[in-house]
This record gives C-alpha cells, sequence and structure tokens, in this order.
C-alpha cells in the first residue's frame, strides 16, 4: 500500500466538466514584475465561508518582467495570509516553483522569447479553511536580479466535497542551514504536538520540501539524494526520497544553464510536487498526536552550508464522501496545453485517474474519442488503487476516425467504478484540444548522428499502431543513420535516449561534441531538430496519410462462437455438465482491420476451472484469425460463472469481456412440493411457460441470476399453475425461477439464449 502520494500529474482543464455556473474565478496577480528579493502581496477577495467545494485549483502563469528573464534559477513560493486564533499571522504555502535559467528568453534564442510564458496549476483544496472572505496572497521571489512576472488566480469549482477539510494547521514552516544533523533537528524540525479539528474522521500530513546550496564535500542539499523519514506518535509512517529524476526532460527546453541536472526534488522551471500521506492507521482521535519529521543525517565540509525549503501542514478531514467514486484527474496526451514534452501524438493517449471513494478501485470504464467523429474507443483498466491515490492510464491506440472543423478535440469519460454507479459522476469527463501530428510520406528521411558520446544514446522507430519496433538500435555507433522512410501506413514514433540526460549537444559539456537529428528530402535537410533534449527525444508522425482528414489503419478484434459473432457482455454457456466429462466451446479470434492486432491481455478471471486449450498467440497480422478451445472441467457439483477479458489495440473496443457459465447439476429446491417446476422452452430466446403441477393456489414468481440479485422480467399469471415470463429484455445467461405461495415453493433454473 502506498503510503504518500506525490502530486505533480499536471492539474488541467478542470473547466472542461465542471459547468460555468458552478465555477468562480477570483483573480490575484496580474503580470506583476518579480524584480528582487522579496514578497509580492495582493489583497484577494475570496467568497465568504460556508460554501462547499469539490475542488480548489491554483494556477501560477510566470513570464519574463517587462525588463526582460533572468538568467538564474530561484525559488518563487505562494502564500496565503491568515490570522490565528491568537492573533498572530501565519503563512500557509499554497505551492512553489523554481524559475528556469531564462538567458534564451532574454536573447531571444532557441525559439524563446520574452513574451515566453507557463501556466503550473496546483490543487489547493486542503486549504479551503483558510481561502475566505478576505485573504492576502503573497508571491515571493527569492532573487537577487530582475527577473520574473507572475499571474495568479484561482479556480473554485462548487460540489460536495470528497471529504470535508475542517481544519489545517501548520506544523513546521523552515528556510534553514544545515549546519549539523543535531542541531538541524533540535531548532528546525522538532518533535511536535498537534491537535486534530472537532469532528475529525481522517487525516493528512503535506510536506514541500526543496533542498539547496551545493559548494561543499558532497554537493548537499542541491545535488544529494537523501531521505526524510516521517513518524507519528512514535510509529514509522513513511521514508521518502527528496530528490527528482527526470529534470532532463523538463518541459522547458533547453535552458541556459544547468537545466538536465537532476535535484533535491526540484527541477530548473518547474513546479515543486508535495508528498502527501495518510495518517488515520496512525492516529489517536481521542487525545492530542505527535509528529515527528527528521532529514537524514549526513556530514559536509567547504565553504557553502546545505539548506532546505520546507513547509508541512496537518489537514483534519470529516468522512469520505463515497464509497466508488472515479475521477478524471488530467489528460496528460494529446493536450496542447500540457507542460509535457513532445505532446503531439496520433494514438496512445496518457491520462491519469484517481480514486475518490473509501472502496479500493479496482475497476473503471474508458470512453474515449475525438469529437465529431462518431467514433467510441472502450478500455476497461483494473488494478489497485487506495483512496486518494492517482494511477496513470495509457489508453491503448484507437481509431481516431475523421472530423471536420478546426478545433481538435480529445475527450475521456469515466463510468462504472467497480462495475457499480459512480456516486459523483461531475468530475468524470474532461476534453482537450490537441495539435495534429505532421504529415510525413515515403520520399523522405531521417539523417541521425550522435555526439562523441554515442554508446549513451539508443534510437528506435515504432510503429505505434502495432507496437512493432520497425528499427531499433541498442547503442548507436560512430556513424549517420540515414533511415528512409519505407514502411507501410500508420502512426510512427521517432524515439532517441540518452542514458547521461544531456542529449546530443550540451553547451555545458562541449567535450562530447554535437550531433544532429534531421529530417531530409532527395538529400537536402528540410527540418532540423535541436540536439539539446536532455533524457530524450520523441517526434511523432503519421505516414502517408493525415490524421482527421482519412481514416488511419487500425486492428479489429472479432470473436465468434460456432459461426455467431459475439458482442462484449455475451454470456458463452457450456450447458449441464456430467460429473467427470468436460465442456468445450470453440472460440474464433479474427482481425479484420488493417494493421497488426496486438493481444495485450487474454485471461480468465473468477473460476480456474475454465482454462484455453492452448497459448494464444501475441499479435494477429491484417485478416488472420486463430481458433482455441476453452474447456470446462470438474468432478465438483458446483455451478460456474467466470469472466473471459481480452485487452488488445482495437481501435473501438480495446477491452472485451465475455461472461462464462456452466451447470453441473440441473438443481431443483423443493418445499413441500414432490414435482419440479416444467419450464417450456428450456433454453429460450424470449418467453418461458412456467408450470407448477401441483400447486394448491396462485403464487408469486421473481427472476434471479446466478449471482443472487434479482432482476426484471415481466410476468403473466393465467392460473394457479401456469405462469408465462418474458426473458427477451435481459442478456443470454442461465437464471434461476423462483416460485411461491403461502404453503409452498420450488426452484428451477432456464437458460436464455442470444436472440
Amino acid at each position: 500500500m502506498k503510503s504518500f502520494l506525490l502530486c505533480l500529474i499536471p492539474l488541467l482543464f478542470w473547466g472542461y466538466f465542471s459547468k460555468a455556473n458552478d465555477t468562480t474565478v477570483v483573480s490575484a496577480h496580474t503580470r506583476v514584475n518579480m524584480v528582487w528579493n522579496e514578497g509580492y502581496e495582493e489583497l484577494v477577495n475570496f467568497p465568504a465561508a460556508g460554501k462547499k467545494y469539490r475542488k480548489m485549483l491554483m494556477h501560477f502563469s510566470l513570464g519574463c518582467a517587462s525588463s526582460g528573464c533572468s538568467d538564474w534559477d530561484y525559488t518563487v513560493r505562494i502564500d496565503a495570509k491568515k490570522a490565528s486564533k491568537t492573533g498572530d499571522t501565519v503563512l500557509y504555502e499554497l505551492g512553489r516553483l523554481i524559475t528556469p535559467y531564462g538567458g534564451y528568453m532574454a536573447r531571444s534564442q532557441q525559439g524563446f522569447s520574452n513574451k515566453w510564458s507557463i501556466t503550473h496549476t496546483y490543487d489547493v483544496t486542503d486549504f479551503a479553511p483558510i481561502l475566505n472572505g478576505d485573504v492576502p496572497i503573497r508571491v515571493f521571489y527569492d532573487g537577487w536580479s530582475s527577473g520574473f512576472s507572475a499571474t495568479v488566480w484561482f479556480e473554485l469549482i462548487e460540489g460536495q466535497p470528497v471529504r470535508e477539510v475542517l481544519g489545517i494547521e501548520n506544523v513546521y514552516r523552515v528556510s534553514d542551514a544545515y549546519k549539523t544533523a543535531d542541531e538541524f533537528e533540535r531548532l528546525s524540525l522538532p518533535e511536535r504536538t498537534v491537535k486534530l479539528a472537532d469532528g475529525t474522521k481522517d487525516a493528512r500530513f503535506k510536506v514541500l520540501v526543496t533542498g539547496h546550496g551545493f559548494d561543499n564535500s558532497n554537493n548537499c542539499a542541491e545535488f544529494c539524494e537523501r531521505n526524510y523519514q516521517l513518524k507519528v506518535n512514535n510509529q514509522n509512517v513513511a521514508k521518502v526520497k527528496m530528490w527528482r529524476d527526470d529534470c532532463g526532460s523538463n518541459p522547458i527546453w533547453p535552458q541556459a544553464g544547468t537545466w538536465v541536472f537532476n535535484r533535491a526534488n526540484w527541477c530548473p522551471g518547474d513546479k515543486v510536487g508535495v508528498f502527501d500521506h495518510e495518517l488515520k492507521p496512525f492516529l489517536k482521535f481521542d487525545t492530542d498526536n505527535t509528529i515527528d519529521l527528521n532529514i537524514e543525517k549526513y556530514t559536509w565540509s567547504g565553504t557553502q552550508a546545505p539548506s532546505y525549503i520546507l513547509s508541512a501542514q496537518l489537514v483534519s478531514y470529516g468522512d469520505i464522501s463515497a464509497k466508488n467514486d472515479a475521477a478524471m484527474e488530467s489528460i496528460i496526451t494529446p493536450n496542447q496545453k500540457s507542460n509535457v514534452r513532445f505532446n503531439t501524438t496520433c494514438t496512445n493517449a496518457r491520462i491519469a485517474i484517481r480514486n475518490n471513494g473509501s472502496n479500493v478501485l479496482k475497476k473503471v470504464k474508458i470512453e474515449y474519442g475525438v469529437q465529431g467523429t462518431g467514433q467510441t474507443s472502450v478500455y476497461v483498466w483494473y488494478g489497485n488503487l487506495n483512496f486518494g491515490e492517482v494511477a496513470e492510464v495509457e489508453l491503448p491506440s484507437s481509431n481516431w476516425g475523421t472530423w471536420t472543423g478546426v478545433d481538435n478535440v480529445f475527450w475521456v469519460k469515466l463510468s462504472e467504478p467497480n462495475s457499480e454507479t459512480d456516486e459523483y459522476s461531475k468530475d468524470n469527463s474532461m476534453a482537450v484540444n490537441f495539435k495534429l501530428a505532421p504529415v510525413l510520406d515515403n520520399t523522405l528521411n531521417f539523417f541521425i548522428r550522435s555526439n562523441n558520446k554515442f554508446s549513451e544514446n539508443s534510437l528506435e522507430i515504432i510503429h505505434l499502431n502495432t507496437g512493432e519496433k520497425v528499427l531499433s538500435v541498442a547503442k548507436m555507433a560512430n556513424e549517420v543513420y540515414d533511415i528512409p522512410l519505407n514502411y507501410p501506413p500508420g502512426c510512427y514514433r521517432l524515439l532517441i535516449k540518452d542514458s547521461n540526460g544531456d542529449g546530443f549537444y550540451w553547451p555545458f559539456n562541449g567535450a562530447a561534441g554535437r550531433g544532429y537529428v534531421q529530417l531530409r528530402k532527395d538529400g537536402n535537410p528540410i527540418r532540423s531538430f535541436n540536439p539539446d533534449f536532455g533524457n530524450e527525444f520523441i517526434y511523432d508522425f503519421t505516414l502517408n496519410y493525415t490524421l482527421g482528414q482519412t481514416a488511419s489503419p487500425f486492428a479489429s478484434l472479432v470473436l465468434s462462437e460456432s459461426g455467431q459473432t459475439l458482442s462484449t457482455g455475451d454470456n458463452l454457456f457450456f450447458g449441464i455438465m456430467e460429473v467427470g466429462k468436460p465442456l468445450t466451446k470453440s472460440l474464433k479470434l479474427e482481425n479484420k482491420g488493417l494493421a497488426t492486432l496486438k493481444l495485450i491481455e487474454s485471461s480468465i478471471l473468477d473460476d480456474k476451472r475454465f482454462k484455453f486449450s492452448k497459448k494464444l498467440p501475441a499479435t494477429l497480422a491484417a485478416g488472420e484469425s486463430f481458433e482455441v478451445d476453452i474447456v470446462f472441467s470438474s468432478g465438483k457439483e458446483k455451478d460456474a460463472r467466470a469472466k473471459l477479458v481480452f485487452q488488445s489495440n482495437d481501435a473501438l473496443m480495446n477491452s472485451f469481456e465475455l461472461d462464462l457459465s456452466a451447470l453441473t447439476k440441473l438443481t431443483e429446491i423443493s418445499v413441500d412440493l414432490p414435482q419440479q417446476i416444467l419450464l417450456y422452452p428450456n433454453p429460450t430466446q424470449d418467453r418461458v411457460r412456467v408450470t407448477v403441477p401441483q400447486a394448491s393456489e396462485k403464487g408469486s414468481i421473481e427472476v434471479y441470476d446466478l449471482m443472487g440479485k434479482k432482476v426484471e422480467a415481466t410476468i403473466l399469471t393465467f392460473d394457479a399453475q401456469n405462469y408465462e415470463i418474458d426473458l427477451s429484455a435481459l442478456p443470454s445467461g442461465v437464471y434461476i425461477i423462483k416460485w411461491q405461495n403461502k404453503w409452498q415453493s420450488a426452484n428451477s433454473k432456464v437458460i436464455k439464449n442470444k436472440l
């Protein structure tokens, strides 16, 4: 079980699924120039206390100051000021970011200019108790040169809170030098005694920390990996590494500085992630609690002391408001405004989902597509998400279809968490604009050469519709790679990785030389890509078709049994088994699409007595088919029910499910009734006649599925012994017919086949 969550996944476009009249936008700062080491404060008028908010977001747009951008990476903290019960002013840190090395912006180089900007979004819902009425919002710029600009605004979305925030308390707020371990622990991070708000049912501890300074014997705290240890009531809660290992994949690239170096929980130009710890198992709800946060001990020598900037709050909550509640967190890609590099795509989308329900989220249905195509792809996600946890989901390649219009809009909708009704559906949908992937043709070629550190680099071209690597070089050689694009039509990705994180060229490592990535036609460069790409370079493109104007090549999985095409959700009934004699169903898998079908998963769940007769293939070429038997075998006299799941790169139905069922004995339960219920016809496709030969008076009839759940069916009563049931509206499967009157009762089973 995860004990914490680092909140770095982009929070984007909440407004797409919140109604306009449910959302209040509150402005704080508007292009305020940050030119010196000081706080820039604005008095912000929030709505009065009393309203309930589902989500509270803070947006921070960072740009260049009117005098231009600074060359340096400075810390920016956004605080809310609120008076405490004793009248003292308390600063609550809402978020933090580090400015980029802004030299390229200042000098209009590498595609940047002083008009550059980036927007970071922070979830500040936990600060609801203080974000009401008049609140001073301070942006503190820890810089010694001009400069950058700050635009800050809040988006407040009304609705039922996931769990009501009853209170928030600062536990630590430090910006101190780490002279010695003992002194830092004693003066900066001593054990604290805290009180929970009245009525608290749960609590969270939030930690926002960055390490700075490096001119010493071990490059601490900026360039050394260290952990912090959290204890509550002397119980170990978490041990967390304060480190970012992905700075070379920075959304702002390249930068005129050491932007590719990994650091102590920050990267130049990016926001700082919060570590969230759920505390319920460790708390005492009837008395005070102790919290102790310590940084891993170390010694150092040199001219510059390590330092840490750390804010930590205790948040008290009421009960979780729902049991089954899945929510869209973000569309990572495709997304025109996402802070994710290389965000133009023509295939697999990536989204983030959150579990807002008290039940562990194990399954959710995901529908998605492009607006205006009429095409909806379906994917069923399986996993194990505890409350509050976020999962990144890659949606299998879909048929993007064709559409018209200027705007390209990708949409996603969640439903049926754990196969139940979502108890709060307003945050289940999201839609974003995206950029089309460029269109290339067979007359072009890539012309690629690494720098002198060629063994650090790998090179791949992937057919994204199928997952096939049409070119794969694990370690590049000291040579030019001239790659003609003589591949079939489809969606492709050029992927170059650098294990040292400094790309094909980095000004601070001139000895490594300079490589290049070019797109050529007839031997002449028509486009050159920036070699200062850090960890990786990604270029998605379509070959010989235009996304959105012509339908893309895609795979299509079709299943059939005895010549009859099956639909997802159908029931495959094996029959009534005599003990010791296996039952078999033959299943045919066909790829009726134009691209190779990739079977990502094929499994039978819930009942191990159903098994495949042989191993299924990993792929099916266009037009290829495969037949396999599913065998049910058991000597146990117990009815069976299972689920067959296929997950593939099918364009429209990524997840395909079949219900499997079999009877080991057609049982009847009779009380004071020696004869069974007679059912005719059985099996049936719609109506079944029910006869109860020895019924003494009229009775009632109910219909149940094999899981014991009552289902709706139309029932006609003729007399005490004769009835008729209309099963035409029910899915195919096995159902239990229960008849009873005041004195007698009996059960029997009927098989409902597909119409």
